[in-house]
């Protein structure tokens, strides 16, 4: 009577309940470890698509200041064809686009510094740019730098006349490799002739 009394009164786990138990903790678990794994892969994605958005508005700032620049310094209409020409081997489906050495940009220069930048036409694919650790900027012409996996491309579309054409499309895109995957953005203006007699 008491040996039966002992077994009833007994409630422990058996070996089933025991391995049922540990088998929801680790789904669980590795639903939770899935879970963290691709929020930490998207916020790797939006950090690097932050910084080629900003390095595609950088490349189509540079284009507009080279226009105002010889726009300002220049008469018209010698300005605008000026600017048309340095970009006349970056045109879109016609060459590999081009990119800014902006290593050479000396803003003590007083006279036209933006112009002193060497546009240089891509062949077949623009360089990496290169991550400047002291002042945080991305360039191209620098020793001792981290290489970056983003790439920027810069291409126009020619107003059919160019004597008398006053717009100019600009395409500027970014490039990079994020694990295997290799993505893009791309941002595109018409910049106009705003000096045009």
């Amino acid at each position: 009577m008491f040996k039966n009394n002992f077994l009833k009164n007994n409630k422990g786990f058996t070996l089933v309940e025991t391995l049922v138990a540990i088998s929801i903790f680790s789904v669980s678990a590795i639903a939770l470890l899935t879970i963290l794994s691709g929020g930490i892969t998207d916020i790797n994605y939006v950090k690097n698509k932050f910084i080629a958005d900003n390095l595609a508005v950088e490349g189509i700032e540079y284009v507009r200041n080279i226009r105002d620049t010889n726009a300002l310094y220049s008469p018209a209409p010698t300005g605008w064809q000026a600017f048309l020409s340095s970009f006349s081997q970056c045109v879109k489906n016609v060459d590999d686009g081009c990119y800014f050495d902006n290593s050479s940009l000396d803003y003590s220069d007083t006279t036209m510094p933006v112009l002193d930048m060497n546009i240089i036409p891509c062949s077949q694919t623009c360089p990496l740019l290169k991550l400047n650790n002291t002042t945080g900027r991305f360039e191209y012409n620098i020793n001792n730098n981290a290489i970056s996996s983003f790439s920027r491309k810069i291409e126009v579309e020619l107003p059919s006349d160019l004597n008398n054409g006053n717009e100019l499309k600009i395409y500027s895109t970014v490039t990079w490799r994020e694990g295997s995957r290799n993505y893009e953005t791309v941002l595109s203006t018409s910049l106009f002739n705003w000096m045009q007699p």
